[in-house]
């Protein structure tokens, strides 16, 4: 059994995940900004997909793109850059 001080412990170890969590995620879209920024300035191209759902998966997403584009790319979540025009285009062609 439980004391109240253990069952305080625990929801504040929980609460210090949940913060971390989220202070990782920000750090990642804040990278993820800085690179985009720098790429765009370079000519890449980019596309957002709407929010996954049950029309694909992550995984077929990212499958699709390194079987079929030939630059480099990167991404964030729905966000993706890629490096060669016509990998962006047969992207936003197959995905939007």
């Amino acid at each position: 059994m439980l004391m109240h001080k253990d069952v305080t412990t625990v929801r504040k170890d929980i609460v210090e995940d949940i913060l971390d969590k989220l202070t990782d995620d920000l750090a990642k879209e804040i990278d993820f900004n800085v690179l985009l920024e720098s790429l765009i300035s370079c000519g890449w191209s980019t596309v957002e997909l709407p929010p996954f759902d049950s029309r694909y998966k992550t995984s077929d997403v990212l499958d699709w793109v390194y079987h079929h584009c030939d630059g480099e790319f990167e991404n964030l979540g729905v966000r993706f850059i890629f490096e060669d025009k016509k990998d962006a285009t047969l992207f936003a062609l197959k995905w939007l």
